[in-house]
């Protein structure tokens, strides 16, 4: 599928005729985009309106089911032993009480970094997966990192060209991205976890559920369009949508956009998690080599 505009609403919570027709939409394309608000030129470029919060993408299929399973098993025994450790749980604890989102007593937040170096790679190569993709399908939202769009705050304003794209790929293996503190990592949702509304201030956040939809009820990824009441990362309103695509599926939104983990009601739901911008120094020696 080329870079270019799609038209399509996704469901704000899922019966089981929605979820079926959701699946069918998004496994029939490369990639799937879901508009927020109605505005912007009918030739602006789809890096352009994730990066002003107005759009939303979904990329089908990224991991399989039994990819899925193996990263979920990693991911669930690391939130345990983290759990267990009173160490790990005050340091989690106190990284949440710094934040400017309060802590819900049924999450659990595992750093990448904080795994063994080979179930590490496994997560990191998930991430590669999806940066070949954004190159390969997505040239404008590959062109949100460079130079030129990055100096402004954060990476979250400027224009880009498809001219001026950098491969995310490139970036990602030679250190280039500098991801939010804490992440990438593994989002763990019990009963009445949830992430209150907020904005990431990055360049791009990529989530992928490992979890089944039928393994959890509630949840979800909710949004909210740039056009809406209060100010950024807060929530007067119900989200416009609330996303709970495929296991295996990845998200990708810009950090201006307003969105919250919706509140999981039964189960458990797993996701991984990584926002990032470039880091702006290593561009000039990047682009040398």
């Amino acid at each position: 599928m080329q870079d270019q505009e799609e038209d399509v609403q996704a469901p704000s919570q899922s019966t089981s005729s929605q979820l079926a027709m959701w699946q069918l939409i998004t496994c029939a394309c490369a990639w799937h985009e879901v508009k927020l608000t109605h505005g912007g030129g009918s030739g602006e470029l789809t890096g352009d309106k994730l990066a002003r919060g107005s759009s939303i993408l979904v990329l089908p299929q990224v991991a399989s089911a039994a990819e899925c399973a193996d990263l979920l098993e990693h991911g669930m025994s690391a939130a345990d032993k983290q759990q267990a450790s009173l160490w790990s749980r005050s340091v989690s604890s106190l990284c949440e009480f710094t934040s400017n989102n309060p802590r819900s007593a049924g999450r659990v937040r595992v750093p990448i970094h904080s795994l063994s170096p080979s179930t590490s790679a496994l997560f990191d190569n998930l991430l590669a997966r999806v940066f070949s993709i954004i190159d390969d399908e997505l040239p404008s939202v590959s062109a949100l990192f460079a130079r030129a769009y990055s100096e402004g705050t954060a990476g979250l304003v400027g224009t880009t060209s498809e001219s001026s794209a950098v491969s995310l790929s490139k970036l990602h293996r030679q250190d280039g991205l500098q991801f939010s503190t804490r992440e990438p990592a593994i989002n763990v949702y019990r009963s009445q976890g949830e992430f209150h509304a907020h904005v990431d201030r990055q360049t791009l956040t990529v989530l992928i559920p490992l979890s089944p939809l039928n393994s959890y009820g509630g949840g979800g990824t909710g949004f909210w369009p740039s056009d809406s009441e209060g100010r950024p990362g807060q929530s007067v309103t119900a989200p416009a949508v609330v996303m709970r695509p495929p296991q295996g599926s990845a998200l990708l939104y810009g950090g201006r956009i307003t969105h919250a983990g919706m509140p999981v009601e039964t189960g458990c739901r797993v996701i991984f998690l990584a926002s990032f911008s470039a880091r702006r120094l290593d561009l000039e020696l990047l682009d040398a080599t």
